[in-house]
């Protein structure tokens, strides 16, 4: 009987993570448009072009604002942008379309790569 009841959970619980769309929105875009994450930004929807980390590779040693990070996005034909800090925790899915503008503690861009 218990092992039934094991069953059935484990099935129970498959079948809601089955049931999730993959357009199901993520943490940064569930925010909404005007609630955008600090460091992270968003073309507009359909527009997710593959990311050339080598077209903005000049702003190295820029000071990141946000004016900074959309041209840097808008350059590289990336679908979105995040800015990532000094030993802060990230993400490590890959996608094509998202630059990563990496900065240092005073805020000057380090890098920039796509993924």
């Amino acid at each position: 009987m218990t092992w039934k009841l094991i069953t059935m959970a484990a099935v129970v619980g498959l079948a809601g993570c089955s049931m999730m769309k993959s357009g199901s929105p993520t943490p940064a875009s569930a925010a909404g448009d005007t609630g955008r994450s600090p460091g992270m930004v968003s073309g507009a929807p359909g527009q997710a072009g593959e990311c050339n980390s080598g077209a903005v590779q000049k702003g190295i040693g820029t000071a990141i604002s946000q004016s900074v990070l959309d041209q840097l996005r808008t350059q590289s034909g990336s679908g979105s942008a995040r800015v990532l800090k000094p030993g802060e925790m990230i993400t490590m899915e890959y996608n094509p379309s998202r630059l990563n503008v990496l900065i240092d503690a005073q805020g000057a861009i380090t890098d920039v790569r796509c993924g």
